[in-house]
């Protein structure tokens, strides 16, 4: 099944497709900056924010780089992530279900020089040979997927003794408040 069929989509990927399609169709490369503090910060040494989860995951991508580690970015939507991965020293790979968000990401790697192999897929599905990848990391991406199919294949396409990370939103409400409050951003701004 290719994601770029919609005859064998269900109506929850057709969703999925038509919505970040149009999201995509809004972005401008051009004017889309990357922000690499959430990995230049961990890699220097100088600055770390454990109790950020983008940051978190980030950083468990830098713990496990070993140079021509292979990383599948997990739903790569415009190539943010991956780029940020590829920065670390990954060999980089990505897939969305998304045609408009593959070519963002394929322009946003060739805009600043850096390889990246990115296609159109589904998590259910997923195109690469078993034991390929090293890492694979997904962020924000598995409340969108069918889970139980998708981890399938994520056990498929990563070698033995890899890893895989995922990051979701997940609120918690009285946590969040104490955070945001004025005391703790006054010892704790960022």
């Amino acid at each position: 099944m290719s994601a770029s069929d919609n005859s064998e989509m269900t109506e929850r990927q057709k969703r999925e497709k038509e919505y970040y399609n149009e999201f995509a169709n809004q972005f401008d490369v051009s004017k889309h900056p990357i922000d690499l503090a959430p990995i230049e910060g961990p890699m220097s040494g100088k600055e770390f924010r454990p109790w950020n989860s983008y940051w978190a995951i980030y950083g468990m991508a830098i713990e496990n780089f070993k140079p021509g580690n292979r990383l599948l970015d997990f739903g790569t939507g415009p190539g943010d992530n991956a780029f940020r991965f590829a920065t670390i020293g990954y060999e980089v790979e990505g897939f969305d279900i998304s045609d408009a968000n593959i070519s963002i990401a394929k322009k946003i790697f060739e805009s600043r020089g850096m390889k990246g192999n990115f296609q159109v897929s589904f998590a259910e599905t997923l195109p690469y040979a078993d034991d390929h990848f090293d890492i694979i990391v997904g962020v924000d991406i598995l409340h969108h997927v069918d889970i139980p199919k998708s981890i399938k294949e994520c056990r498929r396409v990563l070698k033995t003794g890899g890893k895989a990370f995922f990051r979701e939103p997940v609120e918690v409400p009285l946590l969040d408040t104490i955070r945001n409050t004025k005391l703790v951003k006054l010892f704790a701004p960022k």
